[in-house]
């Protein structure tokens, strides 16, 4: 049987068929499915990133796994914080444009987390080298010192209670953060 990635209401899954929350419509119209949660959990693996031009609605925070007990999130650092939030730890390397200190309310900054300049200018958020990218960013990740450093630090953060990764990108699931997020939930 071919897996959908995304499913349509009344097709088949591996739960079973899906249905709409109120039950079928008499009229004939399928019903829409209840409404998507604020946050996307995923059990496990990495975060699904939907098609490109999918139509599907833009979400500015994902929850993306647990490490060692605590969520870890991805969300824009110009978002207001919320009281959920926990540890708030920006983690790019450029201070993000138009953005008072004061008003971002870090716990810290953690540059040594962020990819490298060149990684980084080379990726240029280009959703087509995403792969290329997730993958010389965990490279960078294991071979350089501060950056090994930083994870073991962004770790014993997450042990302590919820811990949100804030970046500047406008789509952070196409962003370094949501691949430390995939790291951090690894054994180290």
């Amino acid at each position: 049987m071919h897996e959908e990635k995304y499913p349509v209401l009344g097709h088949e899954s591996k739960a079973g068929p899906l249905r709409a929350a109120s039950g079928p419509d008499p009229s004939g119209i399928r019903a829409a499915p209840e409404p998507v949660p604020d946050r996307i959990r995923a059990a496990s693996g990495p975060v699904p990133r939907p098609p490109a031009g999918a139509g599907l609605p833009c979400f500015h925070e994902v929850v993306a796994g647990k490490s060692r007990g605590a969520d870890i999130r991805v969300r824009r650092v110009y978002e207001p914080p919320e009281a959920s939030d926990g540890a708030r730890v920006l983690v790019d390397r450029l201070w993000p444009r138009g953005l008072a200190k004061d008003d971002a309310r870090l716990t810290e900054w953690c540059k040594d987390a962020a990819p490298s300049s060149e990684l980084r200018r080379w990726y240029g958020h280009r959703s087509e080298l995403f792969d290329g990218f997730a993958e010389r960013y965990r490279e960078e990740l294991s071979r350089d010192a501060a950056r090994s450093a930083a994870l073991r630090h962004l770790r014993e953060l997450a042990g302590e209670g919820p811990l949100t990764l804030l970046t500047a990108t406008k789509d952070a699931s196409l962003s370094h953060a949501a691949v430390l997020v995939d790291v951090l939930r690894e054994a180290p």
